[in-house]
C-alpha cells in the first residue's frame, strides 16, 4: 500500500520527487484540484513546484502543509491574472493565490470571522 503523500504525488504533476508533501492539508487538496481546473481550460497543466521544502519565511504556511507553488510561465500576465480571479471566485476568501514574477503561490490562510 502506498503512503499519503506517496500516492498523492502518483495523481497530481509535481517538478520532481523532491517535492515534499508531506502533511498537505485537505483544503489545499481542493485547491490543486480548482487550480487544475481552471489551468485545463488553458491546455496547462498544475503543476506543483514547491511545498514544504526549499526555503522560506518563517512563519510560513508552507511548512505546515497549507501553502504550495505552481509553474505559471506557460501563461502571459493578463492569463495569469485570469486564473487568479477565477480560483478566487471559485474558492473562499480563506484561500490567498499571488501572481508571483516566476510561479503562483496559494495559501490556506482562514480570515477571523465577525
Amino acid at each position: 500500500m502506498l503512503s499519503y503523500p506517496l500516492f498523492f504525488k502518483e495523481m497530481k504533476r509535481i517538478k520532481n520527487n523532491k517535492i515534499d508533501l508531506s502533511g498537505l492539508s485537505n483544503q489545499m487538496i481542493i485547491a490543486w484540484d480548482v487550480l487544475e481546473t481552471i489551468l485545463s481550460a488553458y491546455g496547462v497543466d498544475a503543476i506543483c513546484t514547491c511545498g514544504r521544502e526549499g526555503e522560506h519565511s518563517y512563519t510560513s504556511l508552507h511548512y505546515v502543509g497549507k501553502a504550495l507553488d505552481f509553474r505559471s510561465y506557460e501563461l502571459n500576465k493578463e492569463e495569469q491574472e485570469e486564473v487568479r480571479i477565477a480560483f478566487t471566485i471559485a474558492l473562499s476568501i480563506d484561500f490567498d493565490f499571488v501572481v508571483e514574477e516566476n510561479h503562483f503561490h496559494i495559501e490556506y490562510q482562514p480570515k477571523l470571522k465577525k
